[in-house]
């Protein structure tokens, strides 16, 4: 590992910000409902009929992230293996609106966020899936779509919608695993499906860069009532494919998976002809009849067919459990050799951004959150006196991750099957980072994230320590 001067990565060098910033004022100006919040669970579906009014959301989200080297290590010059997921610069102003049944969206980003991945080699080049070192700041149109919905009319129990353009995949069961914010629109035509208490959700969109498509699907059933509680279920298919599988018959079939028809082989396809996963989730409200929940996800990329049969398991977990609205504990882990297929363009990677697993593979983190009591009437929040500020939560966060990183494949000659199967989690040399967080409320519609802490890598010979700041704010 190369020696150098104490380096600080992350710091805004981006002229273009300052104007975005300016951009965010105008836009909050407009009249404004109500938004997803960041990070929630996808909210895709048929809505509640709209007024005839014409509505408009609008939303900026503007984070940074800093390391700062406190060992001498020069993290920059020692290259892309050592970047770090929560670093970097990201900026994103997105509208919503719809008039009677027709819904659109618009958004841009200014994106810089940074992954470890392993540099070009035969067999491997990050740029064919928008993968670049050093990182930078690169502009996007972000969303451009129009669609058209069919809602739910006063308690009944049907409802559709359609709509074509660039637009985010709104998939998984909410735990951050997959659809995850800072994800990039895709060109795509989508719908879903509303049927009592099923919703069914498919779209077909195009990547980039290169000839690839990646066709998903979800399918959710609930709330159902149980002796255990309101139970939801949820079940997704998303993969990332060749332009002669994306031009297949089954490719627009309802419910069809796509596992399937690569098993058929129709047209001479192959297994390189695509790269799919398969994500299962649920959720449990009032357990017991309490005030608790469990939420659970897991994402499979590949895995053993039968378990006598010892093979990487590729896969990512999370659980989380919350009592009241006071405290959540929760756990996400993400196994080595996810994302890269054995056919890199065929990765689960869009313009240098990972479409799942947000921290990348080889990693977990452990994150318990409190929430303060909501004000009362005529009430005040804890710490709305400091500095005009509303303290809406605390967390604190141990996160790990190996040397696992994007362009890993483990049936490649340079790893081998058997060294691969020692390097499933938490690989090589481990770093770990402790994490405090406030959130706070700046006004009735700005949101302020804080997160910082240290960082170190545990070796035989030495430890290298850094600190990890990152801020978001967000405004609605």
């Amino acid at each position: 590992m190369r020696r150098g001067r104490p380096g600080v990565s992350g710091q805004i060098r981006h002229p273009g910000l300052v104007a975005t910033l300016c951009l965010a004022g105008l836009l909050l100006g407009l009249p404004a409902g109500p938004a997803q919040a960041v990070g929630s669970p996808p909210q895709h579906g048929p809505q509640d009929a709209g007024a005839a009014a014409l509505d408009v959301d609008a939303e900026a989200v503007f984070h940074t992230g800093m390391r700062i080297d406190e060992g001498g290590l020069d993290w920059a010059s020692d290259g892309p293996a050592l970047l770090e997921p929560r670093a970097g610069q990201y900026v994103r102003i997105g509208l919503r609106g719809g008039h009677g049944g027709w819904v659109w969206g618009a958004a841009g980003a200014l994106d810089g966020f940074q992954f470890p991945f392993r540099p070009p080699e035969p067999g491997w080049d990050p740029a064919a899936v928008g993968l670049s070192y050093p990182p930078e700041l690169k502009a996007r149109a972000d969303e451009l779509w129009l669609g058209y919905e069919r809602a739910r009319q006063g308690s009944g129990t049907a409802g559709w919608a359609a709509w074509l353009g660039r637009r985010r995949v709104e998939l998984g069961a909410g735990t951050g695993l997959i659809g995850f914010p800072l994800s990039p629109g895709l060109d795509q035509v989508g719908g879903d499906l509303l049927v009592g208490p099923a919703r069914y959700y498919k779209v077909v969109a195009r990547m980039d860069p290169g000839e690839r498509y990646l066709l998903a699907h979800q399918l959710d059933l609930g709330p159902f009532v149980t002796r255990w509680g309101a139970l939801r279920l949820t079940g997704y298919e998303l993969g990332v494919v060749s332009p002669r599988f994306a031009a297949l018959a089954f490719t627009w079939i309802p419910l069809w998976p796509g596992y399937l028809t690569q098993d058929l082989h129709p047209g001479g396809i192959g297994n390189n002809d695509a790269n799919f996963y398969i994500g299962v989730g649920g959720r449990l409200d009032r357990v017991f009849g309490s005030n608790a929940s469990v939420q659970a996800e897991v994402l499979v990329d590949d895995m053993p067919q039968v378990p006598w049969k010892r093979q990487v398991y590729q896969l990512g977990a999370a659980v989380r459990l919350t009592l009241g609205a006071r405290w959540a504990l929760a756990y996400t882990r993400v196994n080595n050799f996810v994302l890269t297929f054995q056919v890199p363009a065929l990765s689960l990677i869009d313009r240098g951004r990972p479409l799942a697993f947000p921290d990348g593979p080889d990693t977990d983190s452990l994150r318990l959150e409190w929430h303060p009591p909501s004000a009362g009437a005529g009430g005040q929040l804890p710490g709305e006196a400091l500095c005009g500020l509303s303290l809406t939560g605390l967390s604190l966060e141990w996160r790990r991750r190996g040397q696992g990183r994007l362009g890993d494949i483990w049936e490649a000659p340079y790893m081998g099957f058997e060294a691969a199967k020692t390097q499933e989690f938490l690989s090589g040399t481990v770093e770990h980072a402790l994490l405090a967080g406030v959130r706070a409320r700046l006004a009735e519609d700005a949101e302020l994230v804080l997160q910082a802490g240290p960082v170190w890598r545990t070796a035989n010979v030495e430890q290298a320590r850094s600190v990890l700041l990152t801020a978001r704010l967000v405004l609605r």
